[in-house]
């Protein structure tokens, strides 16, 4: 059932005073602060739904803890208001009936006011019917296809960067790094794409292929390769590509693919003088765990591990928070974060931030009222764990990202955040790097592949 949470003459002043005085220290977190009175209500309850067991479970698992963390520093440090958020937690088990079926159950069963997490795109529109069916706010942390945002649905929103920034992340890195490091130009680069063939996948991969065949360079695409998400063997694509003889490799996989692709492309002699997972795949420690040094020099446009993130970036306000978070993660799970679990950190705005100003100015929390203060929320780039700022595009003005602009493509989306950004990192004797843009790089891009990467010509 949705929540009503009358506020009284003495809460409006007080929330009024925290709001005065965290403006006056410079804080934006006014959260943080509490009223004295005992809140209308009980609690705040959040379905957190994410793949724990099944194929993606590793970053599933990483997502739910990375969710769970914020939402309990959320009430250490007072709730939404001084109301406590219970979450339920569901196993999708890697499978978009299951995750209907646990949408379902969360939003009839136990009447959650939003779900978050989520892995896979495809996952996420599946979910998204249920929530908008049910008239629940959908809250995307992890699921990065542009359908989820340009479907004009009213209860979606999504933190993240789309897949289709991920992948014209590689288009600027090929113009700016890759290209000169090569002394080629970019109009001179030939092409290897290939992907899984989720919505993932093609999104990520798919912006690249349209952007340069719009250029008038599809010629310079001399393998476009989809292939089935869950296939045991990769062994064909490999020797297609090895044939095409690419000056660069782009790869849009999971997890379980990019290892399987990482050591067959070693078996079977694939080289190029760059490669490049796009959007993510081999950012997850699990693959450096599988194919050990072998991963050094490989580039990703996907989400930064947090080891990455130059922490003098989060704004002034917020980095005292992010601090805990990374703090109290090591403690509770016995090791750093890692990106995705970054990423169920983007969950923690719906709880600082919209539900708090739902409350407060529109007297009750409800998935309408977060709708209304979610389309008001204006977070500064530095303000979430990812560094991203919150900022979303709405039905009177639908938009993507100013990266879209630049490369002629805008498609009118809904409820997406026009200030999530992506950096390039590259994987260095076992820590990702970042190495673009250069205001935040860590290292300098290596280009070519060294002689002692595996996939060196």
């Amino acid at each position: 059932m949705k929540s009503k949470i009358a506020i009284t003459r003495i809460q409006t002043l007080m929330i009024a005073i925290v709001i005065i005085v965290a403006g006056t220290i410079g804080g934006y977190y006014a959260w943080l602060m509490t009223t004295t009175e005992e809140p209308s209500q009980e609690e705040i309850k959040i379905g957190i739904l994410s793949d724990l067991t099944g194929s993606w479970s590793t970053v599933g698992t990483s997502i739910k803890d990375g969710v769970m963390l914020c939402f309990d520093l959320q009430n250490e440090h007072g709730g939404v208001n001084g109301i406590q958020i219970k979450y339920v937690v569901a196993d999708t088990k890697s499978d978009i009936p299951t995750a209907v079926a646990e949408a379902e159950r969360l939003c009839t069963v136990e009447g959650v006011v939003a779900i978050t997490g989520t892995m896979s795109s495809s996952t996420a529109l599946a979910v998204q019917e249920v929530c908008e069916n049910h008239k629940v706010l959908f809250w995307v942390a992890c699921g990065c296809s542009s359908d989820i945002t340009g479907r004009g649905y009213n209860y979606t929103f999504r933190v993240q960067p789309r897949c289709e920034d991920m992948g014209l992340v590689t288009l600027k890195m090929a113009k700016e790094i890759i290209a000169p490091k090569l002394g080629k130009t970019f109009e001179e680069l030939k092409w290897g794409i290939c992907h899984e063939d989720s919505s993932y996948g093609t999104s990520v991969t798919g912006v690249i292929k349209d952007a340069l065949e719009g250029l008038g360079l599809g010629g310079n695409i001399v393998e476009y390769i989809p292939y089935d998400y869950k296939t045991e063997d990769l062994s064909w694509m490999v020797l297609r590509l090895k044939a095409a003889q690419p000056d660069f490799i782009v790869v849009g996989c999971y997890t379980p693919d990019a290892i399987m692709f990482l050591r067959q492309a070693k078996e079977l002699g694939l080289e190029a003088p760059a490669f490049v997972s796009a959007g993510g795949g081999w950012n997850d420690p699990a693959v450096y765990e599988a194919v050990g040094s072998d991963l050094d020099y490989l580039f990703t446009t996907g989400a930064p591990g947090p080891k990455q993130i130059k922490r003098e970036g989060y704004l002034p306000e917020f980095k005292p928070l992010a601090d805990e978070w990374f703090t109290r993660y090591e403690q509770r799970y016995g090791k750093l974060p890692d990106a995705y679990a970054a990423l169920g950190a983007d969950a923690w705005p719906l709880v600082s931030h919209v539900m708090p100003l739902a409350m407060e100015k529109y007297g009750e929390v409800t998935a309408e009222t977060c709708i209304k203060a979610a389309e008001e929320v204006d977070i500064p780039i530095g303000g979430t764990v990812l560094t991203f700022g919150v900022k979303f595009s709405t039905f009177e003005d639908p938009c993507a990202s100013d990266l879209s602009r630049e490369f002629g493509l805008n498609p009118p989306l809904v409820h997406d955040n026009l200030r999530a950004v992506l950096p390039v990192t590259q994987w260095f004797e076992g820590q990702l790097k970042i190495v673009w843009p250069e205001d935040f790089a860590g290292a300098e891009p290596v280009v070519p592949l060294p002689p002692e990467s595996p996939y060196a010509p």
